[in-house]
C-alpha cells in the first residue's frame, strides 16, 4: 500500500471507493489516453490528458482539474466543443488565472458555492474565513480555492486521477484535506467523475466541477442555449435570501417558471427568469446517496444530448447570468470566441449552499418527513471518514 501524500492524512485507495485502483486497472477497451502540456505557471509545466473513444474527446488538466474541452458529434457525425473556456492557463484576460474567469470547467472547493457571513462555527470553535463575493460570503472556496491550484496527477488505462493537499488554515478552513477526483471515459461516451476527500479536523467539505455547456457549440452564443430543452429531477428548490445565501426553506417549484419536471425550452425559460437555483434531486428516502437521474439538456438542431447522474441532494443549475450583457463587450474564450450572458449553462451537483450554516435548521415545508430528514444534508466532514460525490455526463446524439 502506497504511504499517504501528508502525514496526518490516510490514503484515499484504502478506502472501498470508486477511484481505488482495482476500479482503474481494466483493459481499457476502446479509450485512449494521452498526455502533453497545456502551457506553464510559472515555471510550472500543467500537464494536460486527452481522454477519447470513438466517438468523443475529453481534455482535462493539472490546473484546477480542469475540464477544458469536450468534443462531441451531432446528429450527422459533426464534432464541437461544448465546454467553455480559456486556449491559456496564465491569468492574462484570457487564461484560466484571470481575475474574471467564472470557474470555466474548475473543481472548486473547499466548500463551494456559498457561505453567509464568511464564517462559521463547528464543534464551539469560530473560523474566519476569506470574503470574496459580496455582502461579506465566501464563494467557491474563498480568494484562491483549488480551482487555482496545480494538481498532482496520475494517468489510468481510461483517465486521470487529479491529487491536491489543502492545508491547515487554508482560506481560513480547519483541518488539511487530501483531495481527489477523477476523470473516467467510457467506450458509451459516458464522463465518470469521482470526487473524494479526507481530513486531519473537522471541517466542511463541498467539492463542484463547474464546467459551462453549450450543447451547439462553445462558441454558439446565448442562440445555442436557447434552443436547448432542459428537464430536471427535481420539484423543490433552496430559498434564497437577497445575498443569494439559503433562508433554510424549500420551494415547491410548481406553477412557476422554475418548474423544469418537463423538459423546457430555454428560451422560454429565460424569458421570465434567470435561472441560479440550487435544485433538491428527488430521489427516494431509501435511495439518500445512490446514484440517480438529476439532468437532462438536448440540443434540438443539432441532436446533442446530455445526460447528468449523481449521488448528491442538489443541483445548482446557473444559465451564465454573470457574462456580460449582450450590449456589453463579450469576454474573450478559446479559439477566438466571445462569451456573453446566457452562453452557456451549468448543472452543478453538490451539497446544499451554506448548508453549514443550515444543517440544524429544520425545513418548515417538508413537515411530513422524518425529524432527521427536515434538514440540509450534513457537510462536515471528520478524521477517519472519507467525502464521496460521484457524477456521471453522459452524451449522445439523436435525430428528433
Amino acid at each position: 500500500m502506497a504511504a499517504s501524500i501528508h502525514p496526518d492524512l490516510p490514503n484515499l485507495f484504502e478506502f472501498d471507493s470508486p477511484i481505488a485502483p482495482s476500479a482503474l486497472t481494466g483493459p481499457g477497451v476502446g479509450v485512449h489516453v494521452a498526455e502533453d502540456v497545456f502551457g506553464k505557471v510559472g515555471d510550472e509545466a500543467v500537464r494536460r490528458f486527452t481522454l477519447t473513444n470513438s466517438k468523443m474527446t475529453v481534455q482535462v488538466v493539472a490546473l484546477g482539474a480542469i475540464i477544458t474541452s469536450i468534443r462531441v458529434p451531432d446528429k450527422l457525425g459533426k464534432d464541437e466543443d461544448v465546454v467553455l473556456g480559456y486556449d491559456d492557463p496564465q491569468g492574462g484576460p484570457q487564461g484560466y488565472l484571470s481575475k474574471d474567469n467564472p470557474y470555466f470547467g474548475a473543481i472548486v472547493g473547499r466548500v463551494a458555492n456559498r457561505i453567509a457571513n464568511a464564517s462559521f462555527t463547528l464543534d464551539g470553535k469560530e473560523y474566519k474565513l476569506n470574503a470574496n463575493a459580496g455582502n461579506n460570503t465566501t464563494l467557491h472556496g474563498g480568494i484562491k480555492g483549488w480551482d487555482k491550484a496545480i494538481w498532482n496527477a496520475s494517468k489510468h488505462v481510461d483517465g486521470v486521477t487529479f491529487s491536491l493537499v489543502s492545508p491547515d488554515g487554508d482560506e481560513g478552513f480547519p483541518g488539511a484535506v487530501l483531495a481527489q477526483v477523477t476523470y473516467r471515459l467510457t467506450v458509451d461516451s459516458r464522463l465518470m467523475v469521482s470526487m473524494q476527500a479526507v481530513a486531519t479536523l473537522p471541517t466542511p467539505i463541498n467539492m463542484v466541477n463547474h464546467a459551462y455547456f453549450n450543447l451547439a457549440g462553445h462558441n454558439a452564443g446565448a442562440e445555442g442555449v436557447y434552443q436547448t430543452r432542459l428537464a430536471l429531477s427535481a420539484d423543490r428548490y433552496t430559498e434564497l435570501d437577497r445575498s443569494l445565501v439559503p433562508t433554510g426553506a424549500f420551494v415547491h417549484v410548481e406553477g412557476t417558471p422554475l418548474d423544469l419536471r418537463t423538459p423546457r425550452l430555454l428560451r422560454d425559460v429565460l424569458a421570465k427568469v434567470d435561472l441560479d437555483l440550487n435544485y433538491i434531486v428527488t430521489r427516494g428516502l431509501e435511495r439518500p446517496r445512490d446514484m440517480v437521474y438529476v439532468a437532462g439538456a438536448f440540443h434540438e438542431p443539432s441532436g446533442r444530448a446530455l445526460e447528468v447522474y449523481s449521488d448528491q441532494p442538489g443541483v445548482q443549475v446557473y444559465t451564465s447570468n454573470g457574462l456580460p450583457a449582450a450590449d456589453k463587450p463579450a469576454m474573450p474564450g478559446k479559439q477566438g470566441a466571445k462569451y456573453s450572458k446566457h452562453g452557456a449553462f451549468c448543472l452543478e451537483t453538490q451539497n446544499f449552499p451554506d448548508a453549514i450554516h443550515n444543517d440544524r435548521r429544520p425545513s418548515h415545508e417538508l413537515l411530513f418527513y422524518p425529524t432527521q430528514e427536515r434538514r440540509f444534508p450534513n457537510s462536515v466532514l471528520r478524521p477517519g471518514s472519507l467525502y464521496t460525490h460521484n457524477m456521471v455526463l453522459k452524451f449522445s446524439a439523436r435525430m428528433t
